[in-house]
């Protein structure tokens, strides 16, 4: 309750010039935060963006994304800005050799990686998403339990002529992985007993972030055959809030 009903002063700050400069009285980061209230508001005209204060936090400083104080406890995260588009990124696999399977059975697990596989990233900035571009996880840097809407396009094939074979997507934060049931908001298809035959995939879930949190598409194995393989995989990450 106290800092529900603090002052003002101590809840939304005037605004401030610039985002990084220690010697600078005029810049978020040299605001000394030790009496600032948690959810604390500020301005910055040199991005016509807010921040706010997580008092809690002592994430790495990231950028324009998270800003440590010079002096006081926690760090100033992004919020919202006039002019950046939002927080929303979008990772594509761009290249993959056919030999990179969905091979554990009835196992949820991580994208294909190895082999030559690799996934870019498009995101505005600042910067909240970095993805690896080997694995296609992708780490999100900003505030605490924030929504968002993760979308996984898929098209799978089946490279085994005499089988027919059946594959599930979603995206996760990770736990599932290494799991065998169901998750729901995953899509599942099954292909023809016919050599790359394409099948497509469309899952829409909502993932609640936390800094740090590393987000993933993940794919399952519904088959009594290791012959499935990801020929192209889409993850789109927005906001809803």
């Amino acid at each position: 309750m106290t800092e529900r009903n603090g002052a003002i002063g101590l809840r939304h700050l005037g605004a401030r010039a610039t985002l990084l400069e220690t010697g600078d009285g005029d810049s978020l980061e040299n605001i000394n935060t030790t009496i600032l209230n948690d959810g604390c508001l500020c301005y910055v005209t040199e991005i016509a963006g807010y921040y706010i204060l997580d008092r809690a936090s002592v994430a790495d400083a990231v950028g324009d994304v998270v800003i440590a104080p010079a002096a006081g406890p926690g760090r100033w995260f992004f919020l919202v800005s006039a002019t950046a588009a939002g927080y929303w990124a979008q990772v594509n696999l761009i290249q993959t050799p056919g030999s990179v399977t969905i091979g554990t059975q009835s196992q949820w697990e991580n994208p294909p990686s190895g082999g030559g596989s690799q996934y870019d990233i498009v995101s505005p900035g600042p910067d909240f998403f970095t993805l690896d571009v080997g694995t296609g996880l992708l780490t999100y840097s900003g505030p605490s339990g924030k929504a968002f809407l993760v979308t996984v396009n898929a098209a799978a094939a089946n490279e085994d002529a005499a089988a027919s074979v059946s594959i599930e997507v979603v995206a996760s934060l990770g736990t599932d992985v290494g799991t065998s049931g169901d998750i729901f908001g995953a899509s599942r298809a099954r292909t023809p007993a016919t050599q790359n035959f394409e099948v497509a995939l469309s899952s829409t879930v909502i993932l609640t972030l936390n800094d740090g949190s590393i987000i993933r598409p993940i794919f399952r194995n519904l088959s009594t055959t290791d012959d499935i393989s990801v020929e192209r995989l889409t993850m789109v990450v927005t906001d809803v809030i």
